[in-house]
């Protein structure tokens, strides 16, 4: 007997007891907040129809969590926190946002999804990133990382600093 889940647009704020199927489209590093010293981590999540929401973990449960959550895997994910997205989380366009936290029921599926989860995403050749150099346009390329440069230091246009490393990747043209 299959498992009953909904779709990320089903499941509404606050609702409790619900399943879903998701895939980790996306996981950032574990980053500190500006204005605090509370850590988060963010997380791309995708359903099997390609709907998205945008996932946060929080302080100790990023490291509870460390293994759990693999990029490019298949889950059932059940009873995160759903809030509205009230513009209070930049980096997510989405309705709402989810925080996984200890209460967050995970089980990994052993379920190959990976070509479902590349044919979602519009891929841009290498020799056509000139022209999104100076936008803030969200653009997906696949390349294989032959050099990761040492992190530095530099000064943000807000007046803080942030650590930024460069990672230089290849195609399959080269």
């Amino acid at each position: 007997m299959a498992a009953f889940y909904k779709l990320i647009p089903q499941i509404s704020t606050f609702e409790k007891n619900w399943t879903a199927k998701i895939i980790v489209a996306g996981k950032q590093a574990p980053k500190t907040a500006r204005n605090n010293i509370s850590r988060y981590q963010n997380l791309l999540l995708m359903d099997l129809e390609g709907n998205k929401v945008t996932a946060i973990i929080y302080d100790t449960n990023i490291t509870a969590l460390a293994d759990e959550l693999t990029l490019g895997k298949t889950y059932m994910l059940s009873n995160a926190t759903v809030k509205d997205n009230r513009n209070e989380f930049r980096g997510s366009l989405e309705d709402k946002v989810w925080t996984i936290t200890a209460k967050t029921k995970i089980e990994e599926l052993k379920e190959d999804n990976l070509n479902l989860l590349f044919s979602r995403y519009e891929l841009t050749a290498f020799n056509k990133l000139e022209r999104y150099m100076d936008s803030n346009e969200e653009i997906s390329v696949i390349g294989v990382v032959i050099e990761v440069r040492q992190k530095r230091i530099i000064q943000t246009q807000f007046g803080t600093q942030a650590c930024l490393q460069d990672v230089v990747l290849i195609d399959k043209s080269f």
